[in-house]
């Protein structure tokens, strides 16, 4: 059982070198992965010094190597402390680390964060892979989370190839960036695989990888996903699908960003951020996939227009919900507000556009907070449809209701 912000150590030996990649020393160190203020992963040390020119090599570390490795690894030294030795806390400027031989493995095992306890026991599968889930937290503790907007490690996951046989650490690239994407989006923030362990049979560790990725803290989100309503497995399946579509797979990282940090922002914010990523989600859609509009055509439209169309022909609604009562108010009796997609651009237009007299009444809180959740679920919904998705979600215009109230997809 894991506790909110609990560290990880791993114990290994380095070499610590200068700027001129000349040997400074050898020590034991430990590699600290810690949540707070964020996730981020540190090795740490002592250096016991023979003579008084050696403070003057430490101060210059600038390469580590780890034992059993022949590469070096530049790193930044956060703090050196100089008495009789020499205390050392460097920040790896690589993105990963990898502690042992890079050896085959039977499986891989990864944590995750902040995922609802609701989210037991799953298996499934993807191409050539077996996925397997497993909640590893006590839910006193989930609770407390809630309180806390910290970090607790809810999950481990496993990875195997279905037909049992080996593999390496670089076969499974793909599949951990689909995880991110996939994961965060069911959690509405950045939820990424971390401490990716290769396994053998016997289920000892072979190597270790450290990586300072993108986690985020708890933050509570009205998003699409309704633990345990949504079918998690047919939406896995059909993100992979639409992750492998040759037209959007360079560019869903993208949108999946604008999605996350527009959840994060302010309301402001998020409108011009969610404004900017359904700009890209129509381009894509009426220009290369549906092939509907020639870009220059796509340009001589208002975005809101191309959003109309993109939404649409992809099932989902764009009339104003009633639920939305500020900006079905503001539609009311303007020109050329007739949708939900007008509405949404017209506040977004407003925001960024400070010109006009009427700004100051257009852009009031709770008008541009709805604007915020129109934005959102247009994303939202766009994602499920391109994931081939028929299960329940949660109607995020339903904000302050019971999220238990978990709807069919419009197009089902």
């Amino acid at each position: 059982m894991f506790t909110i912000n609990q560290e990880i150590d791993i114990e290994t030996d380095i070499k610590l070198f200068d700027s001129k990649k000349q040997l400074i020393g050898e020590t034991p160190s430990t590699i600290n992965m810690s949540f707070v203020p964020k996730f981020q992963a540190t090795i740490n040390g002592k250096l016991t010094h023979k003579e008084a020119s050696d403070f003057k090599k430490v101060l210059d570390i600038t390469y580590i190597k780890i034992k059993g490795k022949s590469t070096f690894i530049e790193v930044f030294a956060l703090n050196i402390t100089m008495s009789g030795s020499s205390e050392f806390n460097l920040l790896p400027k690589q993105d990963s680390l990898l502690i042992g031989k890079e050896l085959e493995t039977d499986h891989i095992n990864f944590y995750l964060t902040n995922l609802t306890p609701s989210l037991n026991k799953e298996v499934f599968e993807i191409d050539e892979w077996k996925i397997e889930l497993n909640y590893k937290a006590d839910y006193n503790e989930y609770k407390n989370l809630k309180k806390t907007s910290g970090f607790l490690i809810t999950h481990e996951g496993t990875i195997s190839r279905n037909n049992g046989s080996k593999f390496k650490r670089k076969d499974v690239d793909e599949l951990i960036t689909f995880l991110f994407l996939s994961f965060s989006f069911i959690n509405g923030f950045n939820t990424c695989p971390f401490y990716l362990r290769g396994m053998d049979k016997n289920n000892n560790i072979i190597w270790s990888e450290i990586s300072n990725n993108r986690i985020d803290p708890f933050i509570s989100v009205s998003n699409w996903y309704e633990f345990p309503k949504s079918d998690l497995k047919s939406f896995i399946e059909g993100f992979y699908n639409f992750f492998q579509n040759s037209i959007y797979r360079n560019h869903i990282n993208e949108i999946i960003y604008w999605y996350i940090h527009s959840n994060r922002k302010g309301v402001d914010k998020s409108v011009i951020l969610t404004h900017t990523a359904l700009e890209l989600i129509s381009w894509l859609y009426l220009t290369q996939d549906k092939k509907n509009l020639s870009k220059d055509g796509l340009s001589k439209l208002n975005a809101s227009d191309n959003f109309s169309l993109t939404l649409s022909s992809c099932g989902i609604p764009i009339e104003i919900p009633p639920k939305l009562k500020e900006l079905s108010k503001m539609a009311k009796g303007r020109q050329n507000v007739e949708n939900a997609c007008k509405a949404f651009s017209f506040v977004r237009n407003k925001l960024v556009h400070p010109g006009s007299k009427q700004r100051k009444d257009l852009t009031k809180s709770n008008l541009v907070f709805e604007a915020k959740i129109l934005g959102c679920k247009f994303i939202e919904l766009f994602i499920l449809y391109k994931s081939e998705y028929f299960g329940l979600y949660f109607d995020r215009v339903k904000y302050d209701s019971w999220k238990g109230n978990a709807d069919p997809v419009p197009w089902s």
